[in-house]
């Protein structure tokens, strides 16, 4: 009996032995998967919050169109430092959208400066000018709905 028991033993040994190796090669799979699904889910996460700050960026230049008589080109500024990375985030439809409201925001801006300066050659050209701003600015107050649907497929971190 004594040399069955071995013999059981040493079987035991040798089976463990065996399946140590394929069982670890496993398990290294096993995690080599997760860190690569931790990685893209990491990367994917990185280009989220770069893409929100440049959505941020152009809420804050629609806000700052709409709550100041004045804008100021400082905003400009900023905006331009916040959206520098878009052509490498966005698509064309969105950097051609960005480029439009700068555009917008510079025009508001530009009319609101001849009216401080009453820089206008008459009554007519006034009124047309603070006409458009008016309008320019209705079209800053619709932008957030329209952003929320351009942007809303660049804001996916489940299926990306």
């Amino acid at each position: 009996m004594s040399i069955d028991g071995t013999l059981v033993s040493e079987f035991r040994v040798v089976w463990l032995t065996a399946w140590t190796s394929p069982l670890i090669a496993v398990f290294g799979i096993w995690i080599a998967f997760q860190q690569y699904r931790l990685k893209k889910y990491t990367l994917r996460k990185d280009l989220f919050d770069k893409r929100l700050t440049v959505f941020y960026a152009a809420i804050e230049l629609i806000n700052m169109s709409l709550q100041s008589q004045h804008p100021k080109i400082e905003a400009v500024d900023e905006f331009n430092q916040k959206v520098a990375a878009a052509p490498f985030l966005f698509n064309t439809e969105i950097t051609d959208y960005l480029k439009e409201l700068r555009r917008r925001y510079l025009k508001i801006r530009e009319i609101s400066d001849q009216e401080n300066d009453q820089d206008f050659s008459d009554d007519n050209v006034r009124d047309r000018l603070l006409k458009e701003r008016r309008e320019r600015k209705q079209w800053m107050r619709e932008q957030p709905t329209i952003m929320e649907t351009l942007f809303k497929k660049y804001f996916n971190l489940i299926d990306a």
